[in-house]
């Protein structure tokens, strides 16, 4: 037998939908648990219901007004001006990097660590490189080595 102990909460709080509500109170009027729990939860609904708030609690403002007001003001203050700004520190990170001497695209990688065998010396001599050329996705190729007339 299906119980409907889950749903005695709605019923007594009259959230039920009408056909929804008609059926719990048919399966109660057949199944003597539920309708003993029914009354049980009926009873407890009773005394909370005649419990008196005190008078501080009943008049007190609602805060939810003024955390909505505050975080809508909030997301609103770093909307566009926020991303604006931080669109406009990284163009001018890109434009400084490439700007000053010694730093930024045409930095050596320098010579490997380790003992290198004669297959890897090719890495000692091996650095990225900017290509400058308009093509942004050409700019950075990666410069073979260099190695002398021996090989070594």
């Amino acid at each position: 037998m299906n119980h409907v102990t889950s749903r005695l909460g709605a019923l007594l709080a009259e959230e039920l939908p009408d056909h929804e509500a008609a059926a719990v109170r048919a399966h109660l009027d057949s199944c003597p648990s539920c309708r003993a729990e029914h009354e049980r939860l009926g009873r407890t609904w009773a005394l909370l219901g005649s419990a008196e708030l005190p008078a501080a609690a009943a008049q007190a403002p609602s805060v939810w007004p003024a955390v909505r007001a505050r975080t809508v003001a909030d997301r609103s203050h770093w909307g566009w001006r926020g991303a604006s700004w931080a669109v406009a520190a990284l163009a001018g990170g890109v434009i400084l990097g490439m700007a000053l001497p010694g730093s930024g695209p045409g930095i050596g990688v320098g010579s490997a660590s380790g003992d290198l065998t004669a297959d890897d010396s090719w890495l000692e001599s091996t650095w990225l490189q900017w290509d400058r050329t308009d093509d942004l996705a050409a700019g950075w190729i990666l410069a073979g080595s260099e190695q002398s007339e021996d090989g070594s």
